[in-house]
């Protein structure tokens, strides 16, 4: 054997070598994409779980329509009993 005819050998060794750790890096990255991909679906499915525990949760807060709503009828009923005193203390006199 030559030189030329070994180092063409060993030339084709390398290539081969490169080839097949292209191909496993080729198959790790294709391997990651799809685990990530999955993870991903299933993190959207608990972020969309939490939404919901978060909006179920909210609904029964104390809102501040629901304090001017309640505030509104007690002043009406205030009046209301206002307006009753003076009633009554109007024939009283």
């Amino acid at each position: 054997m030559t030189a030329a005819d070994q180092t063409w050998r060993l030339e084709q060794h390398v290539g081969t070598i490169m080839q097949v750790l292209i191909v496993a890096l080729l198959g790790w990255s294709l391997k990651t994409n799809v685990e990530t991909t999955t993870q991903i679906g299933v993190l959207q499915a608990e972020v969309r779980s939490l939404q919901t525990t978060v909006m179920q949760g909210t609904n029964d807060r104390y809102r501040a329509s629901d304090a001017a709503r309640d505030l509104a009828s007690v002043w009406a009923e205030l009046q209301r009993h206002a307006a009753r005193m003076d009633g009554l203390e109007s024939k009283h006199r």
